[in-house]
């Protein structure tokens, strides 16, 4: 199926009625697709808090096409690759389709209702009122890309075109192909060609039909290049159906040539060689975007976790944007895709378990059919923390039911992520065996205390970690290297995400009162226990896992956020970590400070102003001491050699702008650009946060605005925004050709402009 962009000129309307065809006119405006309405609305304190305090309400779209004349009798389709949440399409007023699920891709037929050379309204209604549906920030509205198809009646069906390596012998790999139709036929032929990297064809087959409704064929690849993680080959398969000589349909899919399977013995191998999963947890949103993804946003989430070790990722807990599996191809990046947050059992009032029975299997399907030819996509997840997961409302049941609808359609292997019981813990955990009983790999979220004994009562299971915290990673690394059977590690979260407000947060003594809630009070809306931070700043704990997955030695150092002297003891929750600070420029604070030097060396010495503070044993990658603050160079010294120093800045005088690109795609391209607040040799002046104020000339726009502030009421849209430890980000989008100009302004500092070219 030939795929036709339809993101743009989309009317919009919150809160707009639909009646008989028509909305009321007044408030729509214009957007173009990828749109998250959610993140344009401000924070309200009576909101829930695990959607991050943001509204959760109904919008409405429109848009009017056109479809030739001459392509009369063709099938018309439209694709949404996301939309948030029970969505209702509708073609010239008439209801074509329903489809609850907020994050899997569907199709909707428009033929029964399309008029040829006529124009036609398509109406998209978004309900996201009944909150709370998620634990998270979801987004509202059309999030993801929207396609447009226009089709001979019989042509190659929507995600109809599956590859897999059967196996590898030598330098050769046996390919299976399947191409399904969208109709039965007869008397047709497909032709498909495999073209390298290079775009050399290497492959080219004409098959006859013999099946009405399906072409299956096998070939070789000679001198085949495998796809891993670290050299992720890809190919391009190109499939045309014919008629005679009717060229009817073609489809062209990129793949890559692995094999993979698990067991106790190897662990999780792939082409042959056993991998350790570096992993790290993600949700959908891509930060100041809120929920809207787009190419750039979701490819720079993978850079920034190849460039610090990962070499996997778990999709928590749904489908990703397509583009974002697309990136983990090209870039090498293992995926656990994974379908669903609950199953029967609801975990707030109105989220999947509303619709689960009705759709679960539907949305199986969704999942697979379109990521299957994805060579990143190695395990597949039917759920994560499922309340009933020790055998309460069918669990042992539901976990076949899925595990055997992903069968219908891959063999990958399975997983499910099991949360740690609450209470009488040998007995409610061994409850769960019943669940994991039809999976490849057992998936333990907290449970790393499990592993060893677990593998002494199930000798043969293969378990994964798939949530683990921060503060734990040096054991459960250690863990992981060292038993076999743990097959890898995956951090919540590797990047940080909008909801679930405060989880990573550090309160102190005095605000003991909160410090058991699972969430933080309103303004609080981002998570703040992301390796990275909302903008894609490293935080301290990303620096630690560098230098324990070999990425760095450091040393690293932090200093530990000075607070009202009364508040001595600093409380980290469960899932953060220390509130370190990379900077030295703290003349308030009287009482002394406390700083964190990471390291592989065995020790550090610390010195200030050249006088040496000591030296201390480092344990576990940290070393710990506790400083009197004084203006100057503080610098630490391993035992290796290697140093860091961290310099006093001066005055806060001017900004300085940076660019994650200088040149950037003319059609919705991103520019992430970073503002920094800096002293007159470039010094980032952490403790002078200003407001800075941005405007853009030339052929694009602001479209996002942020800081790693987790507990702000500013809005992450809008032309200003606060610094936080002295920086804060712009995201621009690029509209035509030419050149983009953003320039910052703040008082009392000298402004700064930066060009980025769009081609």
């Amino acid at each position: 199926m030939k795929k036709i962009n339809f993101n743009k000129e989309w009317l919009f309307s919150v809160d707009s009625k639909y009646d008989g065809g028509r909305f009321s006119p007044a408030d729509f405006r214009k957007v173009d697709l990828p749109h998250d309405y959610m993140v344009e609305m401000p924070l309200d304190k009576s909101n829930p808090p695990g959607i991050g305090f943001f509204s959760g309400r109904e919008g409405s779209y429109k848009k009017e096409f056109t479809v030739s004349e001459k392509d009369s009798g063709k099938k018309v389709y439209v694709e949404f690759e996301g939309v948030y949440m029970n969505a209702e399409i509708k073609l010239n007023d008439n209801v074509l389709l329903r489809h609850p699920y907020g994050y899997t891709s569907f199709i909707c037929d428009l033929t029964p209702f399309v008029k040829f050379g006529e124009s036609n309204l398509l109406c998209v209604r978004v309900d996201n009122t009944t909150v709370p549906n998620s634990r998270w920030y979801t987004g509202s509205g059309i999030y993801r890309n929207a396609w447009l198809f226009v089709e001979n009646p019989t042509h190659i069906d929507y995600n109809g075109v599956y590859i897999k390596t059967e196996k590898v012998e030598g330098s050769t790999a046996f390919m299976h192909l399947e191409v399904n139709l969208s109709q039965k036929a007869s008397g047709l032929d497909a032709v498909y060609s495999v073209c390298d990297k290079h775009g050399n064809k290497i492959v080219s087959k004409k098959e006859k039909q013999t099946n009405e409704s399906v072409f299956k064929c096998e070939f070789a690849i000679k001198n085949a290049e495998l796809w891993d993680v670290d050299m992720p080959n890809l190919y391009e398969l190109k499939v045309e159906l014919y008629d005679k000589d009717i060229l009817l349909d073609e489809s062209a899919v990129n793949f890559g040539i692995r094999t993979i399977y698990v067991n106790a013995e190897e662990g999780f191998v792939i082409n042959g060689k056993s991998v350790k999963l570096k992993g790290g947890c993600v949700h959908h949103d891509n930060g100041l975007l809120g929920a809207a993804s787009y190419k750039r946003s979701e490819e720079r989430k993978i850079e920034l976790m190849k460039k610090s070790g990962f070499n996997a990722v778990r999709c928590a807990h749904n489908p990703p944007s397509p583009h974002f599996l697309d990136t983990c191809d090209r870039l090498g990046m293992i995926v656990i895709d994974e379908a669903f947050d609950c199953w029967k059992m609801g975990k707030t009032q109105y989220d999947y378990h509303v619709v689960f029975d009705d759709w679960c299997e539907r949305d199986i399907d969704s999942m697979v059919l379109r990521d299957r030819n994805h060579p990143s996509v190695c395990i597949w997840s039917i759920g994560n923390e499922i309340f009933e997961q020790s055998g309460l409302s069918g669990a042992y049941e539901t976990s076949r039911r899925l595990y055997n609808r992903v069968r219908l359609h891959d063999d990958r292997p399975v997983t499910l992520a099991a949360m740690p019981p609450a209470t009488d813990a040998n007995v409610n955990w061994r409850k769960i065996d019943g669940t994991f009983a039809p999976l490849e790999i057992a998936g333990y979220n907290y449970s790393h205390y499990r592993y060893e004994a677990d593998h002494e009562l199930f000798p043969d299971r293969v378990i994964i970690g798939t949530e683990t915290v921060p503060k734990d990673i040096f054991d459960t690394w250690e863990m992981t290297e060292r038993l076999p059977y743990v097959v890898g590690d995956f951090v919540w979260t590797s990047i940080d995400y909008l909801g679930e407000p405060g989880l990573g947060r550090v309160s102190y003594e005095e605000e003991s009162a909160d410090k058991d809630q699972l969430m933080a009070n309103y303004p609080w809306n981002q998570a703040n226990c992301g390796d990275f931070d909302l903008c894609g700043f490293k935080r301290p704990q990303s620096h630690y896992r560098d230098i324990l997955w070999g990425v760095d030695k450091g040393p690293y150092i932090f200093v530990r956020r000075p607070v009202n002297p009364e508040w001595k003891t600093e409380i980290v929750s469960y899932w953060g970590w220390n509130d370190g600070i990379a900077g030295w420029d703290f003349a308030e604070a009287a009482a002394p400070l406390t700083i964190d030097v990471y390291t592989s060396a065995e020790s550090v010495e610390l010195f200030l102003n050249g006088k040496s503070l000591g030296s201390k044993t480092v344990e576990k990658l940290r070393a710990e001491f506790s400083v009197q603050y004084e203006s100057g160079e503080l610098k630490a010294v391993d035992s290796d050699g290697n140093e860091r120093m961290l310099k006093t800045p001066g005055k806060a005088v001017k900004i300085k702008l940076s660019a994650d690109r200088n040149e950037i795609d003319a059609d919705g391209d991103l520019c992430y650009i970073t503002a920094e607040i800096t002293d007159s040799d470039g010094g980032i002046v952490v403790s002078a946060d200003r407001t800075l104020f941005l405007s853009v000339t030339g052929a694009g726009k602001i479209l996002a605005v942020g800081s790693g502030n987790p507990k702000t009421e500013e809005m992450y849209i809008g032309n200003f925004r606060k610094t936080h430890d002295g920086k804060m980000m712009a995201v621009v989008k690029s509209e035509d050709v030419g050149e983009i100009t953003l320039t910052a302004i703040a008082d009392q500092l000298a402004s700064d402009s930066i060009t980025v070219k769009t081609v």
